[in-house]
């Protein structure tokens, strides 16, 4: 897990791309996109061209996977991040800049973003179960806790998958954001 400052400078990260190529997501293969989990405070940064494929067990998005609090409680921050063109396939929990958000969302836009989430042929019972949901343009599920995301746009995306879908957020826990 990334737990440090990263400053793009607003240089761009072009043509990644990045395949879990196996049937089963393992506990391992958590997260997926630049930073697979992080807790820490990214921000000035442009991302084109990214491709991520395959199961996850946990978010996928171009940027990160998932973003939460540090170890000693501070919520993560991302700020001015720049998603344009990306394509991202999996089981769900999908967002074109964070797939899943346990912290701080500023001035983080997607435009020319394709997701698939498929529903994955598990049974309910199983702890890898995903059913093609949590899929949003900037982020896929925003949890629980008291965050704050503003400033925050998708334009020229695609999205097919099966519930909680949203243009800018799939799907919003309980709390307040």
């Amino acid at each position: 897990r990334f737990e440090g400052e990263f400053d793009g400078q607003d240089y761009a990260i072009k043509n990644m791309k990045i395949d879990v190529n196996h049937t089963r997501a393992s506990n391992t293969d958590k997260c997926l996109g630049l930073f697979g989990c992080t807790s820490g405070y990214i921000h000035n940064l442009k991302l084109s061209g990214i491709v991520l494929s395959g199961e996850t067990y946990r978010g996928k998005g171009a940027l990160a996977g998932e973003i939460c609090p540090a170890s000693n409680g501070i919520p993560c921050r991302i700020e001015n991040v720049f998603v344009d063109g990306a394509t991202l396939t999996g089981n769900g929990w999908m967002g074109g800049v964070v797939g899943v958000v346990y912290g701080n969302l500023s001035n983080c836009d997607s435009s020319d973003v394709i997701i698939v989430s498929t529903p994955d042929q598990l049974s309910s019972a199983d702890i890898y179960y995903r059913n093609g949901n949590y899929v949003g343009g900037v982020a896929g599920l925003v949890g629980e806790g008291s965050y704050s995301i503003s400033g925050c746009d998708a334009a020229d995306f695609n999205i097919t998958a099966y519930s909680e879908i949203g243009g800018v957020i799939g799907a919003v826990s309980k709390d307040n954001i």
